[in-house]
């Protein structure tokens, strides 16, 4: 957009002989358009002022041709609008104007701090009573934690002086009973009881057993299992039991062949044998050569321990035989705990002597 200002402007740089374009060029540095500047060179010419200005065209570098160039097109010569003018002195100088621009609209904001200011005051004013709630509450924890701390000292005050009582007290005991004579109890001491006597009765009626070929006497009331397989097939046995652990178990075992001359003490010995591997603390404490239902016999005295974490001690006594034509032996195994041994082992004689054999 053409100013006035920028028409004084040209006019003024003009009148100061200065070239065209240096004006041209400082006009373009300062931000107006090529066609204002030239609209207003223009207006600068044809205005009444600058009658008498002398204008001399500027030629270009190898004006001649561009003139030729130009003719040989049919065109006129350009005109450069921006020729050296010599304008009179009256013109003063002036500076170089500047773009207009649109005012700016300032808008100044009220601190923040003056507005909230109102709605801090109420804000404390209402929290108050809060605060004053909260400072109670903690200065009642505090009082309440002195409480406890004076109960807890009160306590082990208590304690401590307690147990320093207790420990002067034992002490003296002790120191006491070292030095002075123990005193006899005035009340004599409770007797033992002495184990009662084990009695036991034989049933009237003798066992028998005809697959075993055995017949014998044994103890009323006891448990019987008949016909128990031990090992071979042929091997056959049968067991007496009672409630404390007392057992008399018989065994008929076939002889092989091969063995037909086995000795009796040998016939002992695995017996020995097979009750050692049943329990390993077994030991045999006497042995003795009888006659049992008219045939030769070994009765061998021993003891082991039943399930040594209680401690139990069980005796055994055990009898073995072979029938006539060496068919087979038997034997015999009567036990009880050691603290019945002494009323059992007469009762075990008794069944011994009333055992008879059969082919």
């Amino acid at each position: 957009m053409v100013t006035q200002s920028l028409i004084d402007y040209i006019k003024t740089r003009a009148s100061q002989k200065t070239a065209p374009e240096e004006i041209k060029q400082a006009l373009l540095k300062a931000g107006w358009a090529l066609d204002d500047i030239e609209s207003a060179w223009r207006s600068v010419v044809a205005s009444d002022n600058l009658m008498n200005l002398e204008v001399e065209p500027a030629q270009p570098p190898n004006s001649a041709l561009v003139d030729e160039t130009q003719n040989k097109q049919g065109k006129e010569p350009a005109i450069d609008l921006f020729a050296q003018i010599e304008v009179k002195p009256e013109i003063q100088t002036q500076s170089l104007p500047t773009m207009s621009a649109e005012p700016v609209l300032e808008i100044k904001q009220a601190p923040a701090e003056i507005k909230a200011e109102p709605e801090t005051k109420n804000l404390e004013a209402e929290l108050q009573p809060a605060i004053g709630g909260i400072e109670t509450v903690k200065q009642a924890r505090e009082e309440n934690a002195q409480k406890q701390k004076k109960v807890l000292l009160f306590v082990f005050n208590v304690l401590f002086g307690v147990s320093a009582g207790i420990g002067l007290t034992l002490g003296i005991q002790f120191a006491l009973t070292k030095i002075l004579p123990q005193a006899q109890p005035l009340v004599s001491p409770v007797p033992s009881i002495p184990p009662q006597p084990l009695v036991l009765s034989l049933a009237e009626t003798p066992y028998k057993n005809t697959d075993l070929g055995i017949e014998l006497l044994y103890p009323d009331g006891w448990r019987k299992n008949i016909d128990v397989q031990s090992g071979s097939s042929s091997t056959k046995s049968i067991i007496f039991e009672s409630d404390d652990l007392a057992s008399i178990n018989v065994r008929r075992v076939p002889i092989n062949p091969s063995e037909k001359n086995i000795a009796l003490e040998k016939i002992s010995e695995r017996a020995q044998t097979e009750l050692k591997l049943e329990f390993p603390d077994y030991i045999s404490t006497g042995q003795i050569k009888s006659v049992v239902s008219d045939l030769p016999a070994y009765i061998t005295d021993g003891s082991y321990s039943f399930q040594p974490g209680l401690g139990l001690k069980i005796k055994v006594l055990q009898v073995a035989m072979i029938n006539e034509k060496r068919e087979f032996y038997v034997e015999m195994r009567f036990s009880a705990k050691s603290e019945y041994w002494i009323e059992y082992r007469p009762v075990y004689e008794q069944i011994i002597s009333s055992f008879k054999l059969s082919e």
